[in-house]
């Protein structure tokens, strides 16, 4: 027999070993239920959210230096020919000023292309409409002369 105190009562209660292990051994057993439920629900939980952290963060971070305005003899230099190279004294520049101008004639060059991507692609667009509108012109007077030759045929078959 094992006695068990209640200090709140202040009386004593005779309790079985046997009820009392068992008592615990459940209470174990449903503490050890809970936890790997919450476990597996924190695995759950961390899952989508590592992935929606992972999506908001680019890969790359994105290059300061295309955020400085590009200085004016830089969009001069690179509009001229490669014979003017040597007008620029290049010498003169640290390291670093000279790989963000780098960066910078990268950013221009870039911008560049895309404008005239952007010209021949309003050209082709313009081009498909032209074609477009000519094969259509060309599919209705070809309609309407059939029904010319149509007329003319009965009319002179009569």
């Amino acid at each position: 027999m094992h006695r068990r105190i209640k200090t709140h009562l202040n009386t004593t209660d005779t309790v079985n070993e046997e009820e009392e292990s068992s008592n615990d051994s459940t209470d174990i057993d449903k503490r050890e239920k809970y936890l790997r439920k919450q476990t597996r629900l924190q695995r759950q939980s961390d899952f989508p959210v590592s992935n929606r952290e992972s999506a908001k963060q680019p890969i790359v971070p994105p290059n300061p230096l295309l955020k400085r305005p590009i200085p004016s003899f830089l969009q001069v230099y690179s509009q001229a020919t490669a014979s003017k190279d040597i007008i620029l004294q290049w010498n003169l520049f640290s390291l670093s000023e000279l790989e963000s101008f780098d960066a910078m004639m990268t950013k221009l060059y870039r911008d560049e292309n895309f404008v005239r991507v952007q010209l021949f692609e309003n050209y082709r667009a313009l081009l498909t409409l032209i074609l477009e509108s000519k094969k259509r012109y060309d599919r209705i007077h070809s309609d309407e002369d059939k029904d010319e030759d149509d007329s003319v045929i009965t009319t002179t078959a009569l």
